[in-house]
């Protein structure tokens, strides 16, 4: 299913809450927060063991099986202080 096409709202999909909150939480952030000029795209995994054909294993990484995400990430750490 395409999360463009219509939802019958009687179906319930279990990502679909999942793709709520983020819709909600991606809203809130852009609304508080402007990007900068110093950004770089970073990589993180996270763990997913359910069945979804977005699911990746790599091998050598800690979490070996989740979903692949890709975000914009700060030049500066701002949870330690510390600049890269």
């Amino acid at each position: 299913m395409c999360l463009t096409e219509p939802l019958n709202p009687q179906e319930e999909l279990p990502i679909m809450t999942n793709f709520i909150i983020y819709e909600h939480m991606s809203g809130t952030f852009g609304d508080c927060y402007t990007l900068g000029k110093q950004v770089v795209v970073d990589e993180a995994m996270v763990k997913f063991n359910g069945h979804i054909s977005m699911k990746q294993y790599m091998q050598a990484k800690p979490i070996k099986r989740g979903i692949k995400q890709r975000l914009f990430a700060k030049h500066a750490c701002p949870l330690m202080g510390c600049q890269l």
